[in-house]
């Protein structure tokens, strides 16, 4: 399975560089190592597990290429979840049609304004439980759903160490639900 790869691949060269990051606020890039990634890797675990979502649970992803990115997939895929990515930049009414029609349980944004822009439209999402996003900026969502919004940093730092996660899963598991527009 996915998750099983990325632990071989941690334990081949684990102090290795995996992943490089530009961080605007000290304009430099930063190398994490495989050890380092699997280690946020399990953190993003452990808060999605606090859930308590059902394996096969869908978690939409509204963010950027990186490495927030990298860890909500693995860690969804690593709990038998279903990540369900999603275009950065498209409209709010595509965005909820595909939250609607995959069932999202969660869905991590980049910014309260994108999930703002999506509970607006009106859609119906009565499978969403949990809103994260990366930055809150003042927006606050109408009442599309009854899902919880919390700051990403702080969705993470109520997260207890897992001393167990539930079983990944099995190779005839769902791994994704991409949806395209149809190019």
């Amino acid at each position: 399975t996915l998750p099983q790869l990325l632990a071989w691949r941690v334990g081949q060269t684990p102090h290795a560089e995996a992943y490089r990051q530009f961080e605007p606020a000290t304009g430099a890039w930063v190398g994490l190592s495989w050890a380092e990634v699997a280690e946020r890797i399990a953190h993003w675990a452990a808060a999605l597990a606090a859930l308590s979502l059902p394996a096969g649970s869908r978690i939409a992803i509204l963010l950027p290429n990186g490495l927030d990115a990298v860890c909500i997939d693995q860690a969804a895929l690593a709990l038998g979840c279903v990540p369900v990515p999603l275009h950065a930049i498209d409209n709010p009414g595509s965005v909820a049609y595909i939250l609607t029609d995959s069932e999202a349980a969660v869905l991590v944004a980049a910014t309260e304004a994108q999930w703002t822009a999506i509970a607006q439209v009106g859609q119906p999402l009565p499978q969403l439980r949990q809103v994260v996003v990366q930055q809150r900026d003042g927006s606050s969502a109408a009442a599309a759903s009854s899902a919880t919004v919390q700051l990403l940093g702080d969705w993470l730092a109520a997260a207890a160490p897992a001393a167990s996660l539930p079983p990944g899963p099995s190779e005839n598991d769902l791994a994704a639900l991409v949806d395209t527009s149809g190019t």
